[in-house]
This record gives structure tokens, C-alpha cells and sequence, in this order.
């Protein structure tokens, strides 16, 4: 997955099966089995990511001094994330929501992990129709991740639509 998310820094074509499976000292037919395609395999290191950063949430959870305050941190520091590293992100999001049958069946996953994440956020606050708020939020954000994927607008526009949803579902 380390491997995946290296290569990825260099855009969608620099990420080369047989390259991969080079670095990692795997043959082409084990890597294969592992993943059916590159987009399979891209979206399996996006949701390697994905959980990685859920463990450092659950660890170190979000300060701040209401639900809106923590969970507005977490989905900005998604939003920086496409700032951060565009090439690598839209790499990695476009393998993401890519038709492959195999990569699409991980954004569920990945859907998963970022609602654990905004849940943890919420931590213990009372919080009206909690499940419905984390629906909510996930929804907004695969919405407007994809619209930034489309190249429509950029990652402030996305922070400040991210912001939006939190405050409007989490108040002011």
C-alpha cells in the first residue's frame, strides 16, 4: 500500500503494476491476485490510508470545545488533504470512484471509515438524529469530493462547502 501511495505522487500513469510488484518483489500473477487492476489496487491504498488515519483519530481524538468544533477539524483536514498533495489525491480518488467493480465495492469501505471518523469526532456530545448527522456529513462529502475530482472547483471551495454542512447539521 506504501508502495501504491508513493507512486501515486507521480499521477495516475506513473502508478505501474509492474512496477509495483518490482519494489514489493512480488510477480505480476501475485499481485494480480491480490488485485484485480490498478484502480482495485489504488483504492485499496486510499482505504489503507483511510484507516490509518481513523487508529490516529481514535488515539489522539480531535480537540475542541463542541461536536461542530471537532468534526469542522477533521473534514478540513480532508479538504487540506487535496491541497496538500493534488496529484497524489486525485489519484488516488479517481481509482476511488472509477467503474472497476472491484474498486467501486471499496468506497463503501471507505465511506465506513470516514463515518467512524466523524463519529469519533462527535465523541460524547448529545447530538439529535446522531446516525442521520454522520449520513449527512458522509454524503456531503463524497458529493463534493467528487465535484473537485471533476476539476469544477477547488479545494477552498470544498472547505467552505464542508464548513457549510457542519455548520448547518451541527449548528452554530
Amino acid at each position: 500500500m506504501e508502495a501504491t501511495r508513493a507512486s501515486a505522487h507521480g499521477g495516475y500513469d506513473a502508478v505501474s503494476m509492474r512496477d509495483l510488484a518490482r519494489s514489493c518483489q512480488m510477480s505480476m500473477k501475485t499481485i494480480y491476485r491480490f488485485c484485480g487492476s490498478k484502480d482495485q489496487l489504488i483504492a485499496e491504498a486510499h482505504l489503507d490510508g483511510m484507516v490509518e488515519f481513523r487508529r490516529r483519530v481514535a488515539a489522539r481524538p480531535q480537540t475542541g470545545a463542541t461536536a461542530r468544533d471537532r468534526v469542522g477539524s477533521v473534514m478540513r483536514s480532508f479538504a487540506n488533504a487535496l491541497d496538500d498533495d493534488e496529484v497524489r489525491s486525485r489519484v488516488m480518488l479517481r481509482a476511488l470512484y472509477a467503474l472497476d467493480l472491484d474498486a467501486s465495492e471499496l468506497r463503501s469501505e471507505v465511506g465506513a471509515s470516514f463515518s467512524t471518523i466523524v463519529d469519533a469526532a462527535i465523541a460524547d456530545a448529545d447530538v439529535a438524529d446522531r446516525e442521520a448527522v454522520i449520513a449527512t456529513l458522509t454524503h456531503v462529502m463524497d458529493s463534493v469530493i467528487r465535484i473537485w475530482l471533476a476539476g469544477r472547483h477547488d479545494g477552498a471551495w470544498v472547505r467552505h462547502q464542508l464548513d457549510d454542512a457542519v455548520r448547518v447539521v451541527l449548528g452554530p
